[in-house]
């Protein structure tokens, strides 16, 4: 039996699908689906313990627990799973829909990751490259032993400037550029000896800014061009704004309040991003249905749909436990068994209340996405997704 696992380490800190009222499992189209819409006893799964999880999670959404959700569960490449609950915005009385974009937080890192490990493959960089090597603001006494390697694990030595603990001397939504920004983490350097554990947004802020140095193009216009574009992921983006065409799919944002013990809206797209730049440790914007093929692609060792992302070898290497027990290369993975070169389990999760969870030996994707900082009910899920027995002994 794999030892039961702390959502704390898969939702980061680690951090640090659902349901609208309709007949469950029905039978949709949607064009920008790679995966078939089956009968969950076609893969081995019950239509009766999915109603459960379905009416767990829809009761949250109603008693206000959490704000709203998206569920998308897919075994053996085929979903068995889609449903929603709760508000897309609440204040305009809009209920939740499928494949509404969410803020994705820190589920960009993988992307920053693969977008590493991708230059890595071509040659560009090496994992034990210093990262002064592409970014002279590092090289000092203070942070001139960081590795892209330990960046990739957490293992770097940077304080976390999402934390506000490394003191920055503005805020990071102040500077006018992620250069900007990652040369004032690279001159102050690391708050505690490399090669201990520390979840970093500085890590995967420098990252982003190693890929630009080396890819000769910002990270967001990498990320589009090497990742998103080839896996057909046309509902994510890396920047929103007002005018946005799409703004209207955006869910609006949520953050539980102690003192009121109630849920307030921090952010709706009819507002600016705070950030006035791409945010390599959070600035994607998806659906369950493009993270999907972006979790199906590394569950399929580098592939989806005959087209390649990594080799077999550099998946394999990067979700294994490396750091802490907990973590790989920009990947949460707790240590489990390895079957056929990968875990039987590897996750991430967004600090705004999403969260993958990847089964390679099962053959199954789970995604949980709500839109509830602070309350999303995420280690509740976990036990629950971990009650169906097909999943029970995996987590």
């Amino acid at each position: 039996m794999i030892r039961k696992l702390s959502l704390l380490s898969f939702t980061f800190t680690i951090i640090s699908l659902l349901l609208v009222s309709q007949p469950a499992f029905t039978q949709i189209t949607v064009s920008q689906f790679t995966f078939p819409y089956v009968q969950p006893e076609t893969v081995d799964l019950s239509t009766e313990t999915l109603r459960q999880l379905r009416n767990t999670v829809a009761g949250w959404s109603n008693d206000e627990i959490i704000m709203g959700a998206e569920i998308l569960i897919i075994k053996d490449g085929k979903i068995a799973m889609h449903e929603t609950s709760g508000w897309q915005d609440r204040e305009s009385n809009l209920p939740l829909q499928r494949n509404s974009i969410f803020r994705m937080r820190s589920m960009t890192k993988p992307l920053v990751g693969t977008a590493v490990l991708m230059l890595f493959e071509e040659g560009k960089l090496a994992l034990d490259d210093p990262a002064a090597k592409y970014l002279p603001a590092f090289d000092n006494p203070n942070s001139s032993s960081i590795t892209i390697r330990e960046l990739l694990t957490h293992t770097s030595g940077l304080g976390d400037h999402g934390s506000g603990d490394i003191g920055l001397p503005q805020r990071a939504c102040a500077y006018v550029s992620l250069q900007g920004l990652v040369d004032d983490i690279g001159r102050i350097g690391i708050s505690q000896p490399t090669g201990t554990y520390k979840y970093s947004d500085s890590g995967s802020a420098t990252l982003g800014a190693i890929i630009a140095k080396v890819s000769g193009m910002n990270v967001e216009q990498y990320i589009q061009t090497r990742i998103l574009d080839p896996l057909e992921m046309q509902d994510s983006y890396t920047h929103v704004s007002p005018d946005s065409s799409w703004a209207n799919q955006m869910n609006s944002t949520y953050r539980w309040v102690e003192d009121s013990c109630a849920f307030e809206r921090y952010w709706h797209p009819k507002m600016e991003q705070r950030y006035p730049y791409f945010r390599s440790s959070g600035g994607l914007y998806t659906t369950t249905a493009d993270y999907a093929k972006f979790m199906t692609m590394w569950m399929n060792k580098g592939t989806f749909n005959g087209t390649r992302i990594l080799t077999e070898s550099t998946v394999e290497m990067a979700v294994r436990s490396l750091a802490n027990g907990t973590y790989g290369m920009h990947w949460s993975v707790p240590e489990s068994p390895i079957v056929n070169g990968m875990p039987v389990l590897f996750v991430h999760g967004g600090s705004d209340g999403t969260l993958a969870y990847a089964f390679p030996a099962m053959d199954a994707i789970v995604l949980y996405f709500t839109q509830s900082r602070g309350r999303s009910n995420r280690r509740s899920f976990s036990f629950e997704l971990g009650q169906i027995p097909v999943f029970h002994n995996y987590m």
